[in-house]
């Protein structure tokens, strides 16, 4: 019968260090923000998608006639 305990208490023990281990990883991946461009940068590249915006609503538009 201490066998039996000894392999309960370690399934126990596994799984409660496993959903710590996933439960932490996942806590970390949600905290660190990822970006590849500084505050300039994506300033800038907003700014321009509007315009980009824009510009492309104006090809929709019927050419003037002359």
């Amino acid at each position: 019968m201490a066998l039996a305990q000894i392999i309960i208490r370690w399934r126990y023990d596994f799984v409660l260090v496993a959903c710590m281990l996933v439960t932490s990883t996942w806590l970390t991946s949600c905290a660190i923000p990822i970006t590849y461009h500084d505050a300039a940068t994506y300033k800038n590249l907003t700014d321009l998608k509007a315009e980009a915006v824009m510009l492309v609503e104006t090809f929709n538009s019927k050419p003037l006639a002359g």
